[in-house]
């Protein structure tokens, strides 16, 4: 138990944080609602009631004591209105008690109908409850006076110090050998029915009472079912000194000739199991004794004591057996099964002719594969860890489907990611990492400026007007010019621009092009001329070859409509006009 001492300053820690919350209570924001029993306000936050609370009037929920069995005083963080209904959306527990200090949470349930106001709550409580803040799974993981139990107001399992017999006790709290009985106000660690109290290593605890010869036991005043039999011996209720073990009776031993008696055992001159010896030859009373051991007889080597009886002990794994006490030849294989044969205790699995622990969860030390059962889909043993199996992903101490492709379901980015440059779960599904867009089942970069590399119009959305792809580069809109690393309202200038950026002809120079094509186009007219006998006699002034081919007529841009029209036509008619 914890001291007095200890209790009050628990008290005035309280205390002393309760007073320097209320003087701040303006600068934190914090309002303080009242003092109420801790059952209340766990009921009030366990139910629907906290989905529409309305801090003005708390009697609807609680009544406020000062005298609680359990006190806990409430704070809230913001309140909008006292009067309006609020959600309780978030709360925070401190139990001080014994001298600690103990954080958790209630286990709430989900509201059908949720308030735009929502606020904190902050919960101060003080009172007898013993926790400890270490989670656990069993009871190795805690100290030697307590026990691993799941804990009724947290949805998880602590470890809870021991509680010992006439300490007090409530549901949270364990009685070690005892039962936690009374009143509700009122209750402590108790004997069952059929045990009494005994002092024991200096504990006072509860044990079996009125046990018969041969049943287990750990103090001889248990042992009061059999007369002449009140003495514990090596773990069973065994036959007092100066009496011997006939039948299922203890009878007086070393009977001399012509004393009465009522078995052959008596009259042998034989201290059977458990009687004062000297020498070996002594205990022969006893099938399987032969034995003085400690002044004692006792089972033969190899053998062990079990209900009266020496029985073969050092069996291993697999073989025949009549008593669990018998199989100890392998280590965790203790349990004599309904076979008759030696077997793996509980918790532990068969795993070439070693019984190994089984039903390991992530992270624990393991051998084999099949340790590892107690997480699903965590079944492989990787470097001598529990881990996840092939094809799923570790997160959050929990093995979830992984190599996901898009719009498969998932839980987790770690799950997506089949798909290149997938690698997001959105709305449970699975979809393209940021800065890449989705385009014919495939997540393609997105955001690309003007020049940048593309394979599709929807990747060029970084430049206003710049959303094509063409030739494998973000360009501008049909109907938009480059200028200035910008895309701008304008015309094609020339067929020479349109026919490169459409049709992907690279060519060195525009001029180059009109040059090539005049002087086809005079060559030809020429010929054309000579043919005819039309060609008009030279002059004698001197011109260029331009001015005498009728270069000068040629327009310096070439319409697009040109190109479909025989250009030595359309040269000859302007000739004959």
């Amino acid at each position: 138990m914890t001291s007095s001492h200890e209790r009050s300053r628990s008290i005035c820690s309280l205390l002393a944080l309760l007073s320097f919350m209320q003087c701040r209570e303006t600068a934190l924001s914090v309002d303080y609602l009242g003092t109420y029993e801790y059952e209340e306000v766990k009921w009030l936050l366990r139910t629907e009631k906290r989905c529409s609370f309305i801090p003005y009037d708390t009697s609807e929920y609680f009544k406020e004591s000062e005298n609680a069995k359990t006190p806990c005083r409430i704070f809230v963080k913001p309140l909008w209105a006292r009067d309006k209904e609020h959600e309780i959306s978030r709360h925070h527990v401190q139990y001080h008690a014994y001298g600690a200090k103990y954080n958790y949470n209630f286990t709430t349930v989900n509201c059908s109908t949720t308030s735009d106001r929502k606020l904190d709550m902050l919960i101060l409580c003080e009172g007898e409850t013993v926790t400890n803040r270490t989670t656990c799974r069993t009871d190795s993981e805690c100290g030697e006076t307590e026990t691993c139990r799941k804990h009724l107001d947290m949805d998880q399992q602590i470890c809870i110090p021991t509680r010992h017999l006439y300490e007090s006790c409530d549901d949270s709290s364990s009685c070690k050998n005892s039962e936690c009985r009374g009143t509700d106000r009122n209750r402590s660690c108790q004997c069952p029915s059929g045990m009494r109290h005994t002092a024991l290593n200096g504990q006072i605890e509860c044990l079996k009472s009125n046990l018969s010869l041969g049943q287990s036991c750990v103090h001889d005043m248990q042992c009061k079912g059999t007369r002449n039999a009140e003495r514990c011996l090596n773990g069973e209720c065994f036959c007092e000194e100066g009496f011997v073990l006939q039948g299922l009776r203890c009878l007086p031993d070393r009977r001399r000739i012509d004393e009465a008696c009522e078995g052959h055992l008596q009259c042998s001159g034989n201290l059977s199991l458990g009687q004062t010896c000297t020498f070996d030859i002594q205990c022969m009373a006893t099938d399987n004794v032969g034995r003085c051991h400690n002044g004692k007889c006792s089972c033969a080597e190899d053998y062990v004591l079990h209900k009266l009886r020496c029985l073969p002990g050092g069996k291993r794994l697999g073989e025949s057996c009549d008593e669990h006490i018998q199989c100890i030849g392998t280590v965790n294989a203790g349990v004599c099964c309904k076979n008759k044969t030696c077997t793996c205790n509980e918790g532990s699995i068969n795993i070439q002719g070693e019984c190994l622990q089984g039903n390991l969860s992530l992270g624990q030390t393991c051998i084999y594969d099949k340790q590892c059962m107690d997480t699903e889909n965590g079944r492989k043993c990787l470097n001598g860890e529990c881990f996840c199996a092939k094809g799923y992903v570790l997160q959050r101490l929990r093995c979830l489907p992984g190599n996901l492709s898009l719009d498969q379901a998932c839980q987790h980015n770690v799950q997506c990611t089949a798909t290149e440059n997938s690698g997001r779960c959105i709305d449970g599904k699975c979809f393209c990492a940021e800065g890449h867009k989705l385009q014919k089942l495939r997540c393609i970069p997105g955001n690309l400026s003007l020049d940048q590399s593309c394979s599709h119009d929807a990747q060029c959305t970084s430049t206003e007007n710049g959303g094509r792809c063409l030739n494998g580069k973000c360009s501008c809109n049909e109907g938009f010019a480059l200028e200035n690393l910008s895309c701008v309202p304008g015309k094609r200038a020339s067929f020479i621009s349109w026919i490169t950026e459409e049709h992907g002809v690279y060519l060195m120079t525009g001029s180059g092009v009109i040059c090539v094509i005049v002087i086809c186009s005079a060559i030809l007219v020429v010929l054309n001329r000579r043919k005819s006998g039309k060609m008009r006699a030279p002059t004698t002034t001197q011109h260029s070859i331009a001015e005498r081919s009728g270069f000068q007529n040629i327009p310096n841009e070439i319409r697009l409509e040109s190109l479909y029209s025989d250009p030595i036509d359309s040269h000859w008619r302007k000739e004959e006009e």
